[in-house]
């Protein structure tokens, strides 16, 4: 087959690409700094090397180079037992609308016992809520 008849010059089959040398001797050359220094990203090993980030970055994520990650430990710091505070609402009864703005209402955690689950502490303030005002919201009474 003829480079003419495909549409490309004859000199460019015979063109030889130098970039994936040069990307080669750069891994070579980021691989030798990993040893020494296994932490190093693209920055510093650009920096360690004398070349542009850019490039460092480019071979590296061409040859699927990655940096030892350090991690640092996470101090898990617990609670003091005195931190949580008493829902002191939770015997109050509201009076009349605007009473009680807010409360921590404790849900049901979902266990079943026999064959009913156990009511939840909203749908309880919920039923005594709709006794209590669904009188006053007739509209006879509007």
């Amino acid at each position: 087959m003829n480079a003419t008849q495909i549409g490309i010059s004859r000199t460019h089959q015979y063109y030889k690409h130098k970039q994936p040398e040069k990307d080669w001797k750069t891994k070579q050359m980021i691989e030798n700094a990993l040893r020494d220094h296994p932490s190093y990203g693209h920055k510093r090993l650009a920096i360690h090397l004398k070349i542009n980030k850019k490039r460092v970055s480019r071979v590296m994520k061409l040859f699927g180079i990655k940096p030892y990650r350090r991690t640092a430990k996470k101090a898990f710091v617990s609670k003091p037992k005195d931190s949580v505070f008493p829902n002191l609402l939770i015997h109050e009864v509201p009076q009349g609308p605007g009473d009680i703005y807010a409360s921590d209402l404790p849900t049901s955690n979902g266990k079943v016992s026999g064959s009913t689950q156990q009511p939840s502490s909203m749908s309880t303030l919920v039923r005594w809520w709709e006794s209590v005002y669904s009188p006053l919201m007739q509209p006879s009474l509007l």
